[in-house]
């Protein structure tokens, strides 16, 4: 069955929406005798009616247009090329998605990677200074042992200083003592041994001749 064509003024009005529908209507309508396309035109007739019934828009087409309808095929074709647009920009879209996990995940590795160096090379500094104090502690306990014992003889040498000296003092004395009561003893018996020997001449009447 062929559809009239009507012209624009007819169809003015009309969403490609409700166009499309009563195009659909149509076509969907049994096409075998005279009484279906009787019954299809009297259908399109009613939804004109009813349609016209509707708020009308301000825009009217081209009068020198006519409204050419898409086909069922055409339909198909255009939701097939969309269907496509939308799978090529999708893999596109997954493709940038992976390229940038990829850079991201390499980018990971590499950040893990220095700080590994870093942690590695702080954990090797760690064990140099702790090294180097341990050693230094070595030291300072062996320095600090050896100050101990020398400070203890310089103590013990001190206090033997202390006594000799006062030994030395003590027996210094004595001998200035016994050297004072030596010289003592001899005066004494010089004067002794004068006036005897005097007494003597006195005695034999031997005067000393000066």
């Amino acid at each position: 069955m062929e559809i009239r064509r009507l012209d624009v003024g007819t169809w003015s009005g009309f969403s490609d929406r409700e166009l499309q529908g009563l195009k659909t209507n149509t076509s969907s309508s049994p096409s075998s005798g005279p009484g279906s396309e009787q019954e299809s035109v009297r259908g399109v007739q009613h939804s004109l009616s009813e349609a016209k019934k509707l708020p009308q828009k301000n825009e009217e087409a081209p009068k020198d247009e006519l409204v050419n309808l898409p086909e069922p095929g055409e339909l198909f074709e255009q939701q097939l090329r969309r269907r496509q647009e939308m799978e090529e920009a999708n893999k596109k879209k997954k493709k940038v998605l992976e390229d940038a996990l990829v850079k991201r995940y390499q980018q990971s590795q590499a950040e893990s990677s220095k700080l590994a160096g870093v942690k590695s090379e702080l954990e090797r500094l760690d064990q140099l200074v702790t090294k180097d104090v341990a050693i230094l502690r070595d030291k300072i306990e062996t320095a600090s042992k050896d100050y101990t014992l020398a400070k203890l003889r310089f103590e013990q040498a001190e206090t033997e200083y202390v006594s000799a000296k006062l030994a030395l003092a003590t027996c210094q004395e004595k001998k200035d003592l016994l050297s004072q009561h030596l010289c003592t003893v001899i005066q004494e018996n010089e004067q002794r041994k004068a006036g005897k020997l005097s007494s003597l001449m006195t005695q034999l009447d031997i005067h000393q001749q000066s």
